[in-house]
């Protein structure tokens, strides 16, 4: 399989190939999906998950393989031990339902 297959594409094509990958993979299209309903003012999967699954396409592996979890960052103005307990607790409520 041949790893540099989309390294002579365009910014736009690369950028087209990642949204693919990340829309057929359930794991992470379904974090994408918690995040919108978490109602976050800004928040990313961050990069690690992301690599490793483009690293697996591009590769041949299992989608997800060797990853361990995912990570997500957000801002949020109130940064009180409270505020951040309520996104937790809603995120693993919204995970839970899975």
């Amino acid at each position: 399989m041949n790893h540099l297959r989309y390294a002579n594409l365009s910014q736009d094509e690369q950028e087209q190939t990642l949204r693919e990958i990340i829309q057929t993979t359930p794991v992470l299209w379904r974090t994408l999906e918690v995040l919108r309903e978490l109602n976050l003012t800004d928040s990313w999967i961050v990069s690690g998950a992301l690599y490793n699954q483009v690293w697996n396409r591009l590769t041949g592996k299992p989608d997800m393989y060797g990853v361990k979890d995912i990570d997500i960052f957000y801002r949020d103005d109130d940064t009180s031990y409270e505020a951040e307990d309520r996104i937790i607790k809603a995120g693993e409520r919204l995970f839970a339902a899975d």
